[in-house]
């Protein structure tokens, strides 16, 4: 048994077709909830056959707590000639009580061994709710988070495009950042004056928190991606989806927002 080989088949991406997504907590006028994501059963029980076989591996179902199922998956380990069993459990859900607790505990047993982990890094984003608790729409997935034919969509797209401004100008590079050009000229200035140790102290604080705020904002390239989806949308929904969100500038998005707009610059007519 190759435990490297294993582990890295088993902690592969999944298609996005192959991810559901649920409302998580809510504000209070249940407008708007965390969309949680999850890999389907079946997509878990495909990868189990594509990584141990279809006779290589079983999952077992007992009680657990009066209202809670719990779910325990086996491999088969050919070097100690014994099954290995990772186990996990879940409450009963509210429809289909007993059938949605095995499912959902078959598939936080399968995170044991690495299934579908990789979602737990994903940034929490906040999606509008139809009757206060259906998700209205699902966020995209970011490229990391995709299989390698699906990741490589969003590189040819930069690569065969040119950045395009929401003034539908095309341009050979980046917009410039405010932020960036600030700690840039602010550097200069605390080489000119670095005779002066108190300012100096007061300058260097300044200096890390302008490159600490500039670390959470979106990258160059993550501009261009946004100014490409959205060069062929009305540019006042642009600006309005922008607002909503707290923003009056592409370069100010922070990282972890970003996702979510660049999702609702897609739900935007083309005109």
């Amino acid at each position: 048994m190759d435990i490297d080989k294993i582990t890295k088949e088993l902690q592969k991406p999944f298609k996005e077709d192959e991810i559901e997504w649920r409302v998580g907590a809510t504000n209070k006028e249940k407008t708007m909830g965390l969309a949680l994501p999850y890999v389907t059963n079946k997509a878990i029980q495909n990868r189990l056959d594509e990584v141990f076989g279809v006779f290589g591996w079983k999952n077992e179902f007992k009680q657990w707590k009066q209202n809670s199922q719990l779910c325990g998956i086996s491999v088969w380990d050919d070097d100690k000639n014994e099954w290995i069993t990772k186990y996990d459990g879940a409450d009963d859900t509210n429809m289909e009580a007993t059938k949605g607790g095995l499912s959902d505990s078959m598939k936080r047993a399968s995170t044991q061994f690495g299934i579908g982990r990789y979602l737990y890094k994903l940034d929490p984003v906040w999606c509008p709710l139809k009757d206060g608790k259906y998700l209205e729409y699902t966020p995209p997935l970011p490229f990391w988070a995709l299989p390698d034919n699906e990741n490589n969509k969003g590189d040819k797209e930069i690569i065969q495009n040119k950045p395009v401004n929401l003034r539908g100008e095309v341009s050979d590079g980046f917009e410039k950042n405010d932020n960036e050009l600030h700690v840039n000229s602010h550097i200069k200035s605390y080489d000119v004056h670095s005779n002066f140790k108190g300012d100096n102290k007061v300058k260097d604080n300044k200096l890390k928190e302008n490159i600490e705020r500039q670390s959470n904002l979106i990258t160059d390239k993550q501009i261009n991606l946004f100014n490409i989806r959205a060069k062929d949308k009305n540019r006042n929904k642009v600006y309005e989806l922008l607002s909503n969100f707290g923003y009056d500038n592409v370069e100010g998005i922070s990282k972890k927002d970003f996702n979510s707009i660049l999702y609702y610059i897609d739900q935007l007519r083309a005109i």
